[in-house]
């Protein structure tokens, strides 16, 4: 991998992560224990993540590749969070909230896959 790659991973992951907090501050909390804006941008970036993997993988032109770095990596990278998704979780077991840290758990993990996977069909069906 080339330095200016490196650098439109770092560049893409900086946008992200603030994208990210400004999304997490502005939305609530659901039912005051499931915290929504993480649960939101872990699922909406599982979704962008499956269109721009599938996009990516039907494009072979050297500027794609480069802007996966900056999509991929970088901003979705940035975007989503596992960092977050745990520590939240572990405050809510911290807590005693077992219900809501499992439910937050299953939430976030099924609803990723299952947006991943519709971004990558409609994108599929959207080339053809």
């Amino acid at each position: 991998m080339k330095f200016y790659q490196y650098m439109l991973i770092g560049f893409g992951g900086a946008l992200g992560s603030i994208l990210r907090t400004g999304i997490s501050s502005v939305l609530p909390q659901l039912f005051t224990n499931i915290p929504l804006g993480t649960l939101f941008v872990n699922v909406f970036g599982g979704l962008l993540i499956g269109i721009a993997s599938a996009f990516h993988f039907n494009c072979d032109v050297k500027t794609i590749n480069d802007i996966k770095f900056f999509c991929i990596p970088g901003f979705l990278g940035g975007f989503t969070t596992f960092s977050a998704f745990t520590l939240e979780v572990t405050r809510l077991i911290e807590k005693e909230k077992f219900r809501y840290a499992i439910g937050y758990i299953l939430l976030s993990v099924l609803l990723s896959v299952m947006f991943f996977y519709v971004g990558a069909k409609l994108t599929k069906l959207m080339q053809k």
